[in-house]
């Protein structure tokens, strides 16, 4: 069930990032949105007691530098949640995952979840969860590291 109100904010913050990515002169690969699909949500509910990144933004980068530069950047132009802010490109996952995650607070009270990372960790990222499967991956990795 799609939400016009989160298609509308998700919209408008990526083309905010995408402003705010040009006045810096970054340049990057890709920027993808997402909004989280019921089946998701269900997995997600049946870990934690709550579901707040009912929307996503995926910054695709050339390097782990540059990763970390935008993950720097956003976050001087965003609340960050407290201990929302992972940094796998220094702590990389046991897999070989590197990446920044982030959740940010927006208007409106929504939390977009944001991840930072090259165009080779997504290529990774998307053969484990061919591979393993979404909830498998996000299940043995991500609690792992909160």
């Amino acid at each position: 069930m799609r939400d016009a109100r989160l298609e509308g904010l998700l919209r408008v913050t990526k083309a905010e990032f995408e402003e705010l990515f040009k006045q810096n002169n970054v340049s990057y690969v890709e920027l993808l949105s997402r909004i989280k699909r019921d089946s998701s949500i269900k997995q997600q509910l049946q870990r934690e007691s709550n579901v707040f990144d009912m929307i996503g933004l995926r910054a695709i980068m050339n390097d782990d530098t540059d990763c970390l530069a935008v993950g720097e950047l956003i976050g001087k132009n965003y609340t960050i949640l407290d201990n929302r802010y992972r940094d796998y490109i220094s702590n990389p996952w046991s897999d070989g995952y590197r990446a920044i995650h982030m959740d940010l607070q927006l208007k409106e009270d929504v939390v977009i979840e944001v991840q930072i990372r090259t165009l080779e960790m997504d290529k990774h990222a998307r053969s484990l969860i061919k591979k393993l499967g979404d909830h498998y991956w996000r299940q043995t990795n991500y609690k792992r590291h909160l």
